[in-house]
């Protein structure tokens, strides 16, 4: 969750400037709009959703964090990469911004894949239903060598942990 937080500070930053000119003169407002209105409802929803279950002892199930995960950052590029080729084929303006904007999306895209990247190695993107001691459990494997087991809740939400294995 924190590489979440500072990947969406990173980007409030660097686009700043070109989405406040866009919002106000540009030719896709409405698309550029809805588009980070996307992205701030699904992190909403997901840290929302992670600070409420938290309090009851609960989680997102990893598939499912998988999924906000990828939704958020589709929208994300979506919204920065119209938003700069608006910037980019309006009225001629700044240079500096323009080759700010293109090196931010780079590197935005770079963010991108590489925390996904590392998201998948690290972690796996799913996790796997099974039957422990007579009680339905998800496990979750992390690396190679750790395994956790947590209450089976739904097919969206795990509860608390019922076994951990290392090795």
């Amino acid at each position: 969750m924190r590489y979440l937080v500072l990947f969406g500070a990173g980007c409030v930053l660097a686009t700043g400037t070109i989405l406040r000119h866009e919002l106000r003169h540009g030719t896709r407002r409405g698309l550029i709009f809805a588009l980070f209105l996307g992205a701030a409802l699904t992190g909403a929803f997901w840290g929302g959703g992670n600070l409420v279950l938290g309090t009851a002892g609960m989680s997102w199930r990893r598939w499912f964090e998988s999924a906000l995960f990828v939704l958020m950052a589709a929208f994300l590029t979506a919204g920065f990469a119209c938003a700069l080729h608006s910037f980019l084929t309006g009225p001629k303006g700044n240079l500096w911004f323009a080759a700010a904007g293109a090196v931010t999306s780079v590197v935005l895209g770079i963010c991108l894949l590489g925390v996904g990247i590392l998201r998948g190695l690290a972690n796996g993107w799913g996790d796997e239903v099974t039957i422990y001691a007579g009680e339905k459990v998800v496990v979750e494997t992390f690396g190679v060598v750790r395994s956790v087991g947590y209450k089976f809740v739904n097919d969206f939400v795990h509860g608390e942990v019922v076994f951990e294995e290392d090795g």
